[in-house]
């Protein structure tokens, strides 16, 4: 996108407890725990990154596109938008079983997103 660099300073794929705990400084019982998916570790991921490129805006999730046994074999996926150091949606996505798993990362971006959009606008108006 033209001009990117005047409001996107990065992202990064975060996808072992290890990296998750070095790099996003989650809690590594809580991580393990819960296999990195649960509203605190979004909600951690999502302050952290912000902190890591010194942004205003950032975005985490944490989550499930296939289904796995420690997921129960359901599809699900929680997510964080966070704002000035402060988490403003923390929310679980959930998906019907038999979802392909390109679907399902379709779906879980295109919900993130909106939720984004909704957000940038009423700060807008602030």
């Amino acid at each position: 996108m033209k001009d990117a660099s005047k409001f996107y300073r990065g992202g990064m794929t975060v996808y072992t407890l290890e990296e998750k705990v070095s790099l996003l400084k989650v809690d590594q019982d809580e991580a393990y725990y819960c296999d990195c998916v649960s509203n605190n570790i979004a909600d951690t991921m999502a302050l952290n990154v912000a902190k890591i490129y010194k942004a205003d805006w950032s975005i985490a999730i944490t989550g499930y596109a296939t289904p796995v046994e420690k997921s129960g074999g359901k599809l699900f996926a929680y997510f964080s938008i966070a704002y000035h150091g402060k988490i403003l949606i923390s929310e679980k996505l959930d998906l019907l079983c038999g979802t392909e798993s390109v679907d399902a990362q379709l779906y879980y971006t295109d919900s993130i997103l909106k939720c984004l959009r909704s957000e940038l606008g009423k700060q807008k108006l602030t």
